[in-house]
């Protein structure tokens, strides 16, 4: 898969609570039926991260959108930290370079259906 856009999500989860990688691809796997967890990214509330799946596999976060993009989701609900968003511009710039994604394609979930 060459990424040609960046999706951006939320993990619909307490705010400021951590929740373990192992967690969501639990709800991914035995919840929704996919193979590994969707996303290639996790960032935590405490800013660190943990990968999902590679940058290079097919992900699982937006039906109809997965072929071409990466999928990043911050765990938290609607309030995130600043420790997360540094840890996302951190990460959106190698990805951004490494795979000469433009940052206007850069999206949320919401705009997708």
């Amino acid at each position: 898969m060459k990424p040609t856009k960046v999706i951006i999500h939320c993990s619909d989860t307490e705010n400021g609570k951590y929740v373990s990688i192992e967690t969501i691809r639990k709800w991914h796997i035995f919840g929704r039926g996919f193979n590994d967890i969707g996303y290639h990214l996790l960032i935590n509330p405490d800013g660190s991260h943990d990968l999902g799946r590679p940058y290079n596999v097919v992900g699982a976060h937006v039906e109809h959108e997965n072929s071409d993009s990466i999928g990043i989701c911050l765990i938290g609900k609607n309030r995130f930290t600043l420790k997360q968003f540094d840890t996302l511009k951190y990460h959106l710039q190698g990805i951004l370079m490494t795979y000469s994604i433009p940052p206007w394609e850069i999206y949320c979930h919401y705009e997708f259906k």
